[in-house]
């Protein structure tokens, strides 16, 4: 915060934040259990959870008074659940009794943004606050190339949910020239993908190949702005949401075989975005 009383205040604030991990759980070229012992439950789970809360403010008086706030964040994550054979040649072999296989990778991202900026200038008062948050994440559940299995149910399932809520205002008010604006940019871009290639599996129970993914942005965008000559007052909100989620049993080195003794095959993909998005401005102005 900069509040000067000299001809001109000046006041900006800056956050960044940037985030990259990977996560991974699997099981490779190694043989789990066997035909006369194959125990419980066998599960491959890798869980991705990361919250950022980030804003910034900003507050400018005087003659003329110029406030700016911008926070950037960038979100990019890799989580891996997985049963594979790497040289194809001795074939990973799993054996589950009635607890059954699992193959998890669930990932979650939430981010709140809030940028706020206030200007009071004699003459002229100038404020901005901007929001830019990308996410860009992937989770992989899968067999490949491995020989599975299950005295109970066989699941692959790949989960994630991304969530970004933006809170972006400026006031700005002068005797003779008020303004202020308000943007906030959104982009989500995840892939989410549970898959079956190359795999030899046999299940008591049901095998289900599953991949679900959420997208969800709340905005609230706003601008007010008062002057004796002129107000001017602007506020945008672009958001963009590019996702793939996919769920399959596929070919690799081999075509896969698929024997559900006791249940139903289920190869189910399921993606469900909500975009709640609210702008407004204000201006007064006693001759404009």
């Amino acid at each position: 915060v900069d509040v000067s009383g000299q001809s001109i205040g000046i006041s900006a604030n800056v956050v960044v934040n940037l985030v990259d991990n990977t996560t991974s759980a699997y099981i490779d070229t190694s043989f789990i259990n066997d035909a006369a012992n194959p125990g419980g439950a066998v599960k491959v789970r890798a869980h991705q959870d990361t919250h950022i809360i980030s804003g910034g403010g900003t507050l400018a008086a005087g003659g003329a008074g110029l406030g700016a706030t911008v926070d950037a964040d960038i979100l990019t994550s890799s989580t891996y659940a997985y049963i594979t054979d790497s040289n194809t040649v001795t074939r990973t072999t799993v054996y589950a009794g009635a607890g059954g296989v699992e193959v998890n990778a669930l990932t979650r991202e939430y981010v709140k943004t809030v940028s706020v900026g206030a200007s009071i200038g004699t003459y002229l008062a100038l404020a901005g606050a901007a929001s830019g948050v990308k996410i860009a994440t992937t989770a992989e559940a899968y067999i490949n190339e491995a020989n599975v299995t299950s005295g109970g149910a066989l699941r692959v399932l790949a989960n994630d949910r991304a969530e970004i809520d933006f809170f972006d205002g400026t006031i700005a008010g002068s005797a003779f020239v008020g303004g202020g604006g308000s943007v906030a940019v959104g982009l989500i871009s995840n892939i989410t993908r549970a898959f079956m290639t190359g795999a030899v599996t046999t299940a008591s129970g049901q095998t289900q190949v599953r991949a679900d993914s959420v997208e969800y942005i709340p905005t609230l965008v706003g601008t007010a702005s008062a002057g004796g000559i002129a107000g001017i007052a602007g506020a945008v909100s672009v958001m963009e949401i590019g996702t793939n989620t996919a769920a399959y049993i596929g070919t690799g080195t081999r075509t896969s075989q698929v024997t559900a003794t006791g249940g139903d095959v289920l190869v189910q993909a399921n993606d469900t975005t909500t975009v709640n998005d609210k702008a407004g401005a204000l201006s007064v102005s006693l001759l404009a």
